[in-house]
């Protein structure tokens, strides 16, 4: 039986996956394809993750375990609580009521420094140049005209509020609205979102009439503003998206879901 969102595209994905196996879920079950659609891993676990240093957080029974790029389960399904493997190639397990790091071959270590990592968020513009007035935010031109003096004003002081992606674009708010613009003030989108959020990549995480979407670094949709949740793409260019208060779903950076209904 042919996928019905699954198989379309995938032969089109190249490089786009750093990761040999990308988590479906089939109903309330969970398992792996490889990069052309093939199913590598039936869908027998009760949760599946990507894969962070060839190794994928599963859950089977209750109990968390791994698998490796092959699809092989390599840590037994035996922890009570698993996090996934971190960029010091630990993750943080409980067992028995005992929390300890293990690494991918499953050596027990006591949890050392980036074992549980937080992630760094842009709050502040770092290259726009702005000035303030009465509350308000606005932006200066690149290049001033000698001969008048105001020329030096792209925006007069319009925004309540502005976060730079440091990438060229910034999230501006008027009132409760938000809209992207670029350095010299040019608007990418109009005031169409109720939040945006920013990661370091910088990327935007934005919400319009309740519903979560992603934009790319310069404003342009991704993934259209539809879903419950949703999170930034990972290292492996997947985004987790919920329907209703359910976690559903990884999309890439296509949009397309990897999910199957039957």
């Amino acid at each position: 039986m042919k996928y019905s969102l699954l198989i379309i595209g995938f032969l089109f994905l190249g490089n786009l996956l750093a990761q040999k196996l990308i988590p479906f879920r089939q109903g309330d079950q969970w398992g792996y394809l490889d990069k052309s659609g093939i199913v590598v891993v039936n869908a027998i676990y009760q949760s599946a993750d990507e894969l962070f240093h060839n190794r994928g957080r599963v859950q089977k029974d209750g109990k968390y375990g791994f698998i490796d790029e092959s699809g092989q389960l390599v840590i037994d399904c035996v922890y009570d609580v698993a996090g996934s493997f971190n960029k010091y190639r630990y993750a943080s397990v409980v067992k028995d009521g005992q929390e300890y790091c293990i690494d991918p071959e499953e050596h027990k270590t006591a949890c050392v420094k980036g074992c549980r990592l937080i992630t760094r968020t842009i709050t502040s513009p770092l290259h726009f140049d702005i000035y303030k007035k009465n509350g308000k935010i606005g932006l200066y031109r690149k290049v001033l005209d000698q001969n008048e003096p105001e020329s030096g004003l792209a925006i007069p002081p319009t925004w309540d509020k502005l976060i730079e992606n440091d990438h060229g674009y910034a999230a501006v708010k008027i009132g409760k609205q938000w809209a992207i613009i670029d350095n010299s003030g040019e608007y990418s989108t109009p005031f169409l979102y109720d939040t945006i959020i920013i990661n370091t990549d910088g990327f935007f995480l934005v919400n319009q009439n309740g519903k979560y979407g992603l934009l790319n670094k310069s404003g342009d949709i991704l993934i259209q503003p539809k879903y419950h949740k949703l999170t930034f793409f990972s290292p492996n260019h997947l985004a987790k998206a919920w329907l209703d208060d359910k976690f559903w779903f990884y999309i890439d950076e296509q949009g397309r879901e990897y999910y199957r209904k039957d």
